[in-house]
């Protein structure tokens, strides 16, 4: 397993389930990020399942639906160490190589160079993997509408002010008032915010260009999103009291301070929304000389989380459970020839990257890693779906007065 991140420590808790001798490999040295993951019901259920309030009591009590990244690692940690999974931190994923024994990954581990030995390698190493980018798998590039998303932290001291302040996800069509009177008080345009009171105070939001330029955040006004968030274009502390006035706005008090990513900086950031990079397969076959072994994508890995939707740790717990189904008929399965099996996994992979809590089947208590027990059929998907929002939408419009026709929908 190639990265200790939520979708790579699932994954390893369901292959040592299987019976398998799982070893995690992280290059990082330990768990910092603050931002807050936003979880469906049914990854709630799952997560319960493998013993997850066992190590933290308070996980989703009540009405929460949400938990920090670095808190669901130091818990799913505990769970897949106590179950039999190795981990071994600052190891760098380099390659695969094939030896006489076999496939093996390349690491680098301070200045050595180490092997380890695989039938099955799963890359849950981030949207840039190198596990992916090694073996040649191909990616794509989604792109929509401009869309600059912004995240931040604050301390969150637990203070009586602090719990009273309730959370919420707006967006400024349906709320017009809100975001409105949040321009007129400081000329911040935002397309939708999103709060979550965790361990931290967070904040993931949708700016608007020409606000952020005319606040400084942005230096120049470029046509290119690379080029427009550039490190060099961005005034760090502008976008930092934007921040602030968002957080006073929302009624954060003045007296909290930004909470500190692993470096020591203040945990603000700013990024481009507008694409997202996926892989269009989720496993190879790797066949030399006798020697034969299973490659799975997953996680972030395989498809590029969207922040302010929260798809990607629940579309992780999803990939983590196919990708045990893939280990299971791989050795079920030694004969099959592997254009059948991969053609069989590639269309389940469909399923999970752009799958929503509608498309899951409802008894979450009875998934399991046949995906036959966990998604929909594709076309009674499509009709509720549709028919869904079509409904919502006229619901919605109806309720701000609005007499305009529906969008069409495809």
């Amino acid at each position: 397993m190639i990265g200790a991140g939520p979708g790579g420590l699932r994954s390893a808790i369901e292959g040592i389930l299987l019976g398998g001798n799982v070893t995690v490999l992280e290059k990082r040295s330990d768990f910092g990020r603050n931002n807050v993951l936003h979880l469906w019901r049914s990854t709630i259920v799952d997560l319960k399942a493998i013993g997850i309030k066992t190590f933290f009591p308070k996980f989703c009590a009540g009405s929460i639906d949400h938990i920090s990244i670095k808190r669901l690692q130091l818990v799913l940690l505990k769970i897949a160490l106590v179950l039999g999974v190795r981990v071994l931190f600052q190891k760098e994923y380099l390659n695969v190589q094939c030896d006489e024994l076999g496939y093996k990954a390349e690491v680098k581990s301070g200045r050595e160079i180490e092997s380890y030995h695989f039938d099955v390698l799963i890359g849950a190493d981030g949207e840039k993997s190198e596990v992916a980018t090694s073996l040649g798998f191909e990616r794509k590039v989604c792109k929509g509408s401009q869309a600059i998303g912004i995240t931040c932290n604050f301390v969150n001291s637990n203070t009586q002010e602090e719990r009273e302040i309730e959370e919420f996800g707006v967006i400024s069509v349906y709320f017009q008032d809100y975001f409105r009177i949040l321009r007129e008080k400081y000329d911040i345009q935002l397309e939708n915010l999103v709060y979550y009171r965790d361990e931290t105070h967070y904040f993931v939001m949708a700016g608007i260009k020409d606000s952020l330029l005319r606040k400084g955040v942005l230096k120049q006004n470029e046509m290119d999103c690379e080029k427009l968030l550039a490190k060099e274009n961005v005034d760090q502390e502008k976008l930092e009291e934007l921040c602030r006035q968002v957080g006073t706005y929302v009624g954060i008090p003045e007296r909290c301070e930004f909470a500190k990513m692993p470096n020591q900086s203040d945990d603000v950031q700013i990024f481009d929304f507008s694409k997202k990079m996926q892989c269009t397969e989720s496993a190879k076959i790797l066949e030399n000389a006798g020697n034969k072994a299973l490659v799975i994508i997953t996680g972030d890995a395989l498809v590029e989380p969207f922040w302010p939707l929260g798809t990607g740790a629940n579309r992780a717990v999803l990939a983590s459970l196919d990708g045990a189904w893939m280990i299971k008929r791989f050795f079920e399965n030694p004969e099959t020839p592997s254009e059948n099996l991969l053609q069989e996994w590639n269309t389940m992979f469909r399923n999970v990257v752009s799958c929503s809590p509608e498309e899951l089947q409802p008894n979450f208590a009875k998934h399991t890693i046949n995906p036959e027990t966990r998604y929909k059929k594709t076309t009674v998907l499509r009709e509720n779906y549709i028919a869904a929002f079509e409904k919502s939408h006229l619901e919605r419009r109806k309720s701000l007065h609005l007499d305009v026709p529906i969008l069409p929908t495809q």
